[in-house]
This record gives C-alpha cells, structure tokens and sequence, in this order.
C-alpha cells in the first residue's frame, strides 16, 4: 500500500556517503520503484523505465502508447520527504525518453496513481481530437463548382504522381507513388511536418470528384488568387512611403547614439565564469543540522552540472523565485564548511578540478579524525574488558533533536548510541 511505503519512509533521515549513495538510500530507491512498479499495474499501466541516481531517482509509465514522466530529488537529499509536494512531480512524456515533455506537477507521493490517471486522460483527450481534426481535413468538400468536378474526373490517379491535391484549405496531399491499388502520399496540415501515409486509388478519386484540387505540389497558386484585386491597393500605399527618406537626416545622427552604446554592451561579457556572483549561505535543515548552499549558478555553468556537484559533495537544485529559476548547489552538515571555500575559489574563477581537490582532502581529513576516534575507542574496550566508552562528557546537555537522533540510531541497533542512552539513564 501507498500509504505503509510513505509510513515507513517519509521524514526519515538516511546516510549521506558524499559521492556514492549509502545503503540506507539505495534500500529507499529500490523500495519505491517496488511501490511506484505495483501502482502502475493497478492502473494498467507498465514501469518501462526506472533511474536509480545519485540521491534521485526518476522513470516513466507507459499506458497504450502514452507516457508519465516522474522524478523524486529533495533539497536537503537524504531527509526523505514524501508528503510536503516539494520533492516528487509528474509531467506527461512523448516517449520513453522525453525529459522536457508537458509542465511539472509537484505532488505528494499519495497523489501518484490520481496523478498518473489524470495526466493519461489529458493525453487521451489530446490525441482523440488530432485524430477528429485530421478526419475533418480529409473529408470530401461536396460545394465546388460544377466545372471543376468534371475536370477532376477525368484526370487518371497516376497521372498526379510528383503532384499535390488541396482542399482550398490547410489539408494537403503530396502523391508519391503507387504499388496496385495503393497510393503512397504525404499529408501535411498547414505549415507542420508532412507524415507518409498509405491511401486507396478510391479515396484519392473521391477526393478528386469531392472538389479537391490539383497543384504542381506547391499551395503557391492559390495565395496569388486572392490578392489579385487588392495588388493596386498595396502598390500604392506603397508608392506613397518615400516620406521615408525625411527621417535619413536622423538616422544619420542616430548612429552617434548607438556607438557609445555598443561599446558599453562589449564590456558586458565579463561574467563568462559568473566570477564574483556566487552567494553564500549557512541555513538549518530540520534535524538542527548546520547546511550551506552556494546560489547565483547558470545552468550551463561546469560546477552546476550533476556529476560536478556530486564530486563536489553537493547536490544541483532550483527554486522558483518571483517566475525566475534560481540555481544553487546544497551541501549535507558534513560539507558545509568546505562550501564556503568553494564558493571562494569558483568566484576567484577557479576550476571544479581545483575545487574537487580541496574537498577531496577536507574528506581526507574527515576519514582520518573518523579513524583515529575508532582507534580510541577500541583501544578503550581493551584497557576496561570491552566496554564501550562513554560518549557523553561530564556536563553535557541533549537537544530535543539530538535526542531524537539517538533514539533513532538505538532503534536501529547502534551499539554506541545505545551506550550514550545508557549513560543518560545512569
């Protein structure tokens, strides 16, 4: 059921492993394609596709030739949240591998399979009236002229091969070829792509009795008929703009105006590398955890890029601010520090490379303390007959936050928080 999955999973705080995903995370991804895979099906739906990236996950649905598109990716990456609308959209797709498709529709995971429903239904409606458009185009228009349906009666279907027959309207066929009793056309409606299609030597004839008319393969013929009255009208409103040629005084002196402006706009490109224009800033995710972000990035821009952003230990998001995309790069408690240094140097103009190579020994340094504070703890399980050491020092105080934390790891069967818990109660 949709609402355990959410039960189990939402508000949870799972692993952050930096650069690759924790085993906490990847349990979470494999259980929602589970739960969005039995939710397809309950729909008659098939999952073609499921992702599986870094601290995201994304897929389609498909349903008669109809696609759902759906993405999962929270700011703060490893605080799961399923039911707030701001982590999880859906949009409709053209195939299994249309990323742009239709405008997002952020939702609660709850609101998946009404979601999905909704979507494949617009997509229904959608395709039932291109379908009822293109029929109306090619129905037979019965209020020619006399003379014009015994001309097209007596004209032979392989006699308009390299030919096009119109409607007067937007409805177009071009003939190409024919093998038997099948005519191999291309359709084209107004000014969109032509689609190939196979016709009957009837219908193409019932077209032709119908009043449709023949042309050379160009629509060229019919856009001269009717301006033929009105050509006089244009030419001489035409004939009378040579008042025109008073203004060449002032565009003479209007040049003076526009050189001083174009030399100002060739200064402008300076912010090629967005040097100076990264902000930033330390907030608090809701565990009372210190986070950082660096905002102000381009999409282009190397460092806002996926795989950049996850060697930098940071996650690439955006926000919609006043109807402006605001990119910026969130960084977990373990790197916020290290963000700041990175903000620095990408404003100096650095390379990601360069900036990977701070954070890489910032993670060196981390691994190291993380070793030497595991060495002192078994060094002291073997100086008092395997006990473990207390965490708490004399005098400390838990928050609200801290504790729940606790209890979470005790929960989950840590020894050592375990310990602390204990050494609380004593």
């Amino acid at each position: 059921m949709a609402k355990d999955f959410v039960k189990t999973w939402d508000g949870r705080r799972l692993e952050d492993w930096g650069s690759s995903v924790s085993k906490e995370y990847k349990s979470f991804q494999q259980a929602m394609r589970r739960e969005v895979k039995r939710l397809a099906e309950n729909e008659g739906a098939t999952l073609v596709s499921y992702n599986s990236g870094h601290y995201y996950q994304s897929g389609f649905v498909e349903k008669d030739g109809l696609y759902v598109y759906f993405c999962y990716e929270a700011l703060d990456r490893c605080h799961v949240q399923l039911t707030d609308g701001s982590a999880f959209f859906m949009r409709t797709a053209s195939g299994p591998k249309d990323y742009h498709g239709g405008s997002n529709n952020n939702v609660t995971f709850s609101q998946f399979s009404e979601t999905m429903r909704r979507l494949f239904r617009q997509q229904e409606r959608e395709r039932m009236a291109a379908e009822t458009t293109e029929d109306n185009n090619s129905s037979t228009n019965n209020q020619n002229s006399e003379d014009k349906v015994m001309t097209n009666e007596t004209m032979k279907v392989a006699d308009l091969i390299g030919k096009s027959i119109s409607n007067g309207g937007n409805a177009k066929y071009t003939i190409n070829g024919i093998e038997g009793d099948k005519v191999k056309v291309t359709f084209q409606m107004g000014d969109s792509e032509g689609k190939p299609m196979t016709m009957g030597v009837a219908q193409v004839e019932k077209l032709l009795q119908g009043g449709w008319k023949v042309s050379d393969g160009t629509q060229e013929p019919t856009k001269q008929e009717a301006p033929k009255a009105e050509e006089p009208k244009a030419k001489t409103v035409k004939m009378e703009k040579p008042k025109q040629e008073k203004p060449k005084a002032e565009q003479s002196a209007k040049p003076r105006k526009k050189q001083p402006q174009t030399e100002a706009k060739a200064e402008e490109p300076k912010p090629e590398h967005k040097a100076g224009k990264l902000v930033y800033s330390a907030y608090t995710n809701k565990k009372g955890k210190a986070c950082a972000k660096i905002s102000g990035f381009a999409e282009t821009d190397a460092a806002y890029q996926k795989e950049a952003a996850a060697s930098l230990h940071g996650s690439a998001s955006y926000e919609t601010v006043k109807g402006e995309r605001v990119n910026f790069l969130t960084f977990g408690p373990r790197y916020a520090e290290v963000a700041k240094t990175v903000c620095q140097m990408l404003n100096e103009g650095k390379t990601v490379a360069d900036c990977q190579a701070v954070v890489n020994r910032a993670t060196e340094e981390r691994m190291a303390k993380r070793e030497e504070r595991k060495q002192k703890r078994e060094t002291y399980r073997q100086e008092h007959d395997g006990k473990a050491q207390t965490a708490k020092p004399q005098g400390k105080t838990y928050t609200e936050a801290e504790v729940a934390d606790l209890m979470r790891r005790v929960i989950a069967g840590d020894k050592e928080a375990m310990a602390i818990v204990n050494a609380m109660a004593a």
